[in-house]
């Protein structure tokens, strides 16, 4: 039997990627968690739980070697003892490679972010000077991690087309690419077929992340003076000081229209939340926060990003109908209204056509596959 290691952190993704490898292969999976905190997320995947200080013993060690092939559910750790008899799939998360896509976190931030940025993490902005101004100079971590990446068989990045930007900034990039994600909503919102948004309210961002430039993003409404809308934005994780500054900021802007998500939801509950709102803004300048975006475009919401943002490019060549945060600059308008029943229609074929339990489990054969040939 050809035996799947999936190796992850504490993660609401985790169960529906472990079922997918099960349904494609059963009873050939296995799976261990490392975190030096309580289980929150893993619910129904069987795992064995490992501290972060367990992976450096030689009994771990040991115990990866019965695996043929081992699936990193992100690269949330380079020191974990890859066995060289085991082929290895590097399942990306974004988080965990555009650090190599760019020199600078600054990169990805807006001009009024980026002065937020600088003044709440300081000491983290000088390193980035560093490495930006001078890659010869790059931290020892980050050529380890680079290392690390060249010893792994195949990549699955979140978007196709962000395999070759991480390829060109590695050199003799190893691992081949290998097309998989995780349809982590789409199952459960094929259930909701008769569902669609039905409040005008504005969604901001997904994360306390600076990457969401929610700053810029306030203003911008501000600027359009929509006496009628609530606006709601995801604080639930991220960092905490941002999330303070963005607190201040939004209620000053907004007063008693701004609402702020604090807390975790359960997916139901958060899809109740996302149904009142029929407009959001997701001002990234790269890939982030896609599961919204898929919920809220299935949900028949207007979703804007930034031109730069390869999801725009992506799901634009597809057919999809999303926007331009650019476009709603020049024409406020775009905010009347929310996708039509047959934008909604062309949408959601279109998602289920990329994420559905189908296309996702073929995905994971031709995976496993590779896994076992390459």
């Amino acid at each position: 039997m050809f035996k799947i290691l999936h190796i992850a952190r504490d993660d609401k993704f985790i169960d529906i990627g472990f079922k997918n490898f099960e349904i494609a292969q059963p009873n050939s999976n296995s799976c261990i968690i490392i975190t030096d905190t309580e289980i929150k997320f893993v619910k129904k995947t069987p795992y064995q739980l490992f501290r972060f200080k367990d992976i450096q013993s030689e009994k771990f060690a040991d115990y990866l070697k019965q695996f043929d092939a081992i699936v990193l559910h992100s690269l949330f750790s380079i020191a974990l003892p890859i066995p060289s008899s085991c082929k290895v799939l590097w399942i990306g998360w974004g988080y965990d490679y555009y650090d190599i896509i760019s020199k600078s976190p600054l990169d990805f931030m807006l001009k009024k972010t980026r002065r937020a940025y600088r003044q709440l993490c300081f000491k983290t902005y000088l390193k980035g000077l560093v490495s930006r101004y001078s890659w010869s100079l790059v931290s020892n971590k980050q050529k380890k991690k680079l290392a690390f990446i060249n010893k792994l068989d195949y990549f699955a990045p979140v978007l196709n087309a962000e395999y070759p930007l991480v390829k060109t900034n590695i050199k003799e990039f190893s691992p081949k690419f290998v097309d998989w994600n995780y349809n982590a909503v789409i199952d459960m919102l094929t259930s909701l077929p008769d569902k669609k948004v039905n409040s005008n309210n504005i969604l901001i961002g997904n994360s306390a992340s600076f990457e969401n430039n929610h700053i810029e993003a306030f203003e911008l409404l501000k600027r359009l003076q929509l006496s009628d809308r609530q606006y709601i934005v995801p604080l639930s994780y991220g960092i905490k000081r941002y999330k303070k500054r963005l607190l201040k900021k939004g209620q000053a802007l907004f007063s008693n229209k701004f609402t702020a998500v604090t807390d975790f939801m359960g997916l139901e509950q958060y899809i109740e939340m996302l149904l009142q709102c029929g407009f959001a803004i997701m001002n990234h300048t790269r890939q982030q926060g896609l599961g919204n975006i898929n919920i809220m475009l299935w949900l028949g919401a207007k979703v804007f990003v930034r031109q730069i943002n390869p999801i725009y490019a992506s799901y634009q060549s597809l057919g999809m109908h999303i926007y331009l945060v650019e476009e709603l600059e020049q024409d406020p308008s775009l905010l009347n209204e929310t996708l039509s029943d047959s934008q909604v229609k062309d949408n959601r074929a279109l998602l289920l056509s990329l994420f559905s339990n189908e296309t996702i489990v073929d995905k994971t054969k031709n995976v496993i596959a590779a896994l076992k040939n390459g």
